[in-house]
């Protein structure tokens, strides 16, 4: 056993040599170095030794698969030039024969091996892409699918208040003409103090109901920021609202009477105040 692991050994050792110097064709190696490693050969497959089919596939599975055609042109080469020159050795012959055919059935196997493994790692992918896929377009599904409950309810949401925004401002309307009904015996201060709340509560009702539509149609937090030109309308508002009080509280009721006064109410008035 000892001198069978001896001259295994021996055999990657030429093995290894065959590697170091790559052979291509006949013109890379003369008949002398062919003579040498036949003889090299010869030493190694004498007395009956058989290599080892086990040990052989380990050591090429340690090297790259582009050694496979070098190793395999080497040993053809020195195969061949042995049974041309020497062709009563047999045993030699039939070792290294053994040898260059254990090579070659080694690189088919790993080359299949790679092709297989490629084979699996592309499924892989593939499997794990469609996997990736499938999951997406489950999420969609999912998505569609909420959209698709919600949307009777925003339906119902919306239509429900473009109801409260005509009845608003169908009320805002029914009220205003009511005032401007009995304009000539309404005061002007109550009549600008009414109007001026009737156009807060309508205008600030029918912006917070149409924003709150825009909102369940878009769900955009950037547009829920109040709108400056409600601001500024709620400001105007607010100034006519106070001036009117202010007025009112200085006496400016008086004068502003008296412009619709008639020149004849106001000589009447006057005469009544002589006698």
């Amino acid at each position: 056993m000892d001198k069978e692991q001896e001259k295994m050994d021996a055999l990657f050792q030429l093995l290894d040599e065959l590697l170091e110097y790559p052979i291509e064709t006949s013109d890379d190696i003369s008949d002398a170095e062919l003579e040498t490693y036949f003889k090299k050969f010869s030493r190694i497959y004498c007395n009956k030794f058989r290599h080892w089919y086990s040990l052989i596939s380990d050591y090429l599975g340690k090297r790259t698969p582009d050694v496979y055609s070098t190793l395999d042109n080497g040993l053809r080469l020195i195969a061949d030039y042995g049974k041309r020159v020497h062709p009563k050795s047999d045993e030699v012959n039939a070792g290294i024969d053994k040898l260059l055919d254990h090579v070659d059935l080694e690189s088919v196997r790993i080359d299949r091996m790679e092709a297989v493994r490629c084979f699996t790692d592309e499924t892989k992918n593939l499997y794990a892409a469609t996997v990736q896929s499938s999951s997406d377009a489950q999420n969609k599904a999912m998505e569609v699918q909420k959209n698709v409950e919600h949307y009777h309810e925003q339906s119902v949401s919306i239509l429900g208040i473009f109801s409260a925004v005509v009845l608003a401002f169908m009320g805002g309307i029914s009220f205003s003409s009511s005032v401007l009904a009995n304009f000539a015996s309404v005061s002007m201060f109550r009549l600008i103090i009414t109007i001026v709340l009737l156009g807060f509560v309508v205008f600030n009702a029918l912006f917070i109901l149409l924003r709150f539509v825009l909102h369940i149609v878009y769900s955009d937090p950037t547009k829920k920021k109040t709108s400056r030109g409600m601001i500024a309308l709620n400001i105007a508002l607010a100034v006519i609202l106070v001036g009117t009080i202010g007025a009112y509280i200085f006496g400016a009721g008086t004068t502003i009477e008296s412009w619709g006064a008639t020149p004849e109410k106001t000589s009447t008035s006057t005469c009544e105040a002589n006698s």
